[in-house]
């Protein structure tokens, strides 16, 4: 390309060189290698999995922590309803006993399941007793909150970071063994290579 103020026929260099050319062969290079392993009868090279905890040790760590924070969720619901509660022991019993359900229900789910069926049944059941748990929470903790000086609907909104949180964490809690068996799947089927 001849360009004004160079010499006829002189060709200057193009200054932004493209650079999918280099990737493309890469990329055929990786996909050769894994036809020629395929071939030699060597298993492909495994990608390891993206967001997951590079071990089992780290996963049982993040479940103790969501643990932690859904006890201390139900703890400060716990506390809620009890103040909301009259000066006897028994009505105080009877008001913490629906977020305890709760964290009962929500630990129990979280197990390993063995049929489909009674899996179903854990769910609705749990469901069941998280709206159970949830609707008397709430309005004890707003009166708790309306009467200890919360205003301008504060007092409202209150309740729902505390059972809130109980929320998160009991998700939270279910989906971890899901990925707990994944993992153990990926460190049952050996070693790794990184492509």
């Amino acid at each position: 390309m001849d360009t004004i103020g160079s010499e006829p026929g002189e060709v200057e260099p193009d200054p932004d060189p493209d650079p999918a050319p280099a990737k493309r062969t890469r990329r055929r290079g990786r996909i050769r290698e894994w036809f020629r392993r395929k071939r030699n009868g060597k298993p492909p090279p495994q990608v390891e999995p993206v967001n997951h905890p590079s071990t089992l040790s780290q996963l049982k760590r993040v479940r103790w922590a969501v643990r932690a924070v859904l006890a201390l969720g139900v703890a400060a619901s716990i506390a809620g309803n009890v103040l909301h509660a009259r000066d006897e022991l028994i009505s105080q019993i009877i008001s913490a006993w629906s977020p305890l359900a709760l964290l009962l229900a929500v630990e129990l789910i979280s197990r390993p399941v063995h049929r489909r069926m009674l899996a179903v049944g854990r769910w609705i059941a749990t469901a069941v007793i998280a709206g159970i748990a949830a609707w008397v929470s709430y309005w004890h903790l707003a009166a708790v909150a309306s009467r200890y000086g919360e205003t301008g609907g504060s007092q409202y909104l209150l309740p729902l970071s505390v059972d809130g949180l109980a929320v998160v964490a009991s998700i939270c809690l279910v989906e971890l063994p899901g990925a707990g068996k994944l993992q153990e799947h990926h460190a049952h089927a050996g070693p790794v290579d990184r492509v």
